[in-house]
């Protein structure tokens, strides 16, 4: 699976394999388990891209 998604994401692949591109040759993807962003979004920094984000961690209810 790992190795599908490498090449997706590379766009190694003949064609693309799904009905919507927006995967397909992005580039290198990030990954971020769902603890770690919690942590880092309640700590004011973006998990994508490690900048500070002000509104992190405000919550809507």
């Amino acid at each position: 699976m790992v190795e599908f998604l490498r090449l997706v994401f590379s766009g190694e692949l003949e064609a693309c394999p799904f009905s919507d591109a927006t995967l397909w040759g992005t580039g290198a993807q990030k990954f971020v388990h769902w603890q770690e962003e919690r942590r880092l979004l309640e700590s004011g920094v973006d998990p994508w891209t490690g900048e500070p984000d002000p509104p992190a961690g405000i919550g809507f209810d």
